[in-house]
């Protein structure tokens, strides 16, 4: 550029320099690890394009650790209006949720947090609550009809003969034990499958915000760096996904998120070789067991992978419906190598 200032490919001599600035930009993030770390690069490049990485991962480590060490407010104070307010929200509430074992402490939950979408699940635990406690008068009304009924036949029995036909008949209806079985039994398989069907109709149409972790509190602390996959979901589709990023050699967690069907998402992780399992279906059911953790789909479930995939100073991009000239082939998965 010194020599030919005006030279016929200073154009291109231009992009390569800006190039090789950028590359040794990406390296120098590529070796922040803390908090401290990416604080430094953001001073030292506060123009940089990758500023806003930098910025991101910050928001994402803080956001952890107040997971870790459950004092939210250090999020709240740094970042009112950040990525993961929701989410930590949510996750206060469902502990809170989860905490409750008395319908006094529920409808105390119901009082404190009123618009959160546990408090419709509080509500119906305390409405079955209060549908269970009924029987117990509802069953001294029915045994009393039940006795009167008895000492009527056994008075009626006593007082007339009954003739041949007569007979016939009385041994063709229902006796008083059965009459108070059908009365005050339930067949149980008949009541799991509506209960399953009131559930599924209930959390149909249920979804979560992309970029939630639905299953942070039990998979624990995620590990996130400057490599990344990216994921796209179809428009047309009204499926939601759940990624889960696992280490190839020994299947240890790493990160995951949720993906609303149509947006898209991104899971940072540090270099590595990784498994990815995309848990999809219809309709968010936070109280669904599903392997080892609680929280899943209630129709159209499939559980697909890929890998291992490997990342250093790399990003892989997935794009999750059918595209001319797509490779991607997904496997199917187990359960418990994906949820344990």
């Amino acid at each position: 550029m010194k020599e030919f200032p005006n030279g016929l490919h200073r154009a291109e001599a231009t992009k390569a320099i800006e190039k090789g600035k950028e590359s040794v930009v990406k390296r120098e993030l590529d070796m922040c690890h803390t908090i401290d770390d990416y604080q430094r690069f953001i001073a030292k490049y506060p123009q940089s394009k990758l500023r806003g990485t930098a910025e991101y991962i910050i928001e994402l480590l803080v956001y952890e650790a107040a997971l870790a060490t459950k004092q939210y407010n250090n999020y709240y104070s740094r970042y009112p209006n950040g990525h993961f307010v929701t989410m930590l929200k949510e996750g206060e509430e469902q502990r809170l949720y989860k905490s409750c074992t008395t319908t006094k402490e529920l409808k105390q939950f119901v009082k404190s947090h009123p618009d959160s979408k546990y408090a419709t699940l509080a509500s119906e635990v305390i409405k079955r609550d209060r549908r269970k406690n009924a029987p117990k008068w509802i069953m001294s009304i029915l045994g009393a009809a039940i006795l009167v009924m008895a000492m009527a036949l056994l008075y009626s029995n006593f007082q007339h003969t009954p003739s041949s036909k007569s007979v016939e008949a009385e041994t063709e209806r229902p006796s008083v034990s059965a009459l108070g079985g059908m009365n005050l039994e339930t067949d149980s398989s008949t009541a799991d499958a509506e209960s399953t069907e009131d559930t599924n109709e209930e959390y149909k149409n249920n979804s979560l915000k992309t970029g939630s972790k639905p299953y942070a509190s039990s998979f624990g602390k995620a590990q996130t760096g400057t490599n990344y996959f990216y994921f796209k979901t179809s428009e047309s589709d009204d499926k939601d996904f759940v990624i889960i990023v696992r280490r190839s050699r020994d299947n240890r967690y790493v990160n995951h998120t949720y993906i609303k069907g149509g947006e898209t998402a991104q899971i940072n992780v540090p270099d590595g070789t990784y498994n990815v399992y995309f848990y999809s279906g219809k309709g968010w059911n936070p109280n669904k067991v599903i392997g080892e953790r609680v929280g899943g789909f209630v129709d159209d479930e499939t559980l697909q992978k890929d890998g291992p995939v490997k990342l250093f100073s790399a990003y892989m991009e997935y794009t999750l419906f059918p595209v001319f000239y797509g490779n991607l082939r997904l496997e199917n998965a187990s359960k418990k190598e994906a949820f344990n």
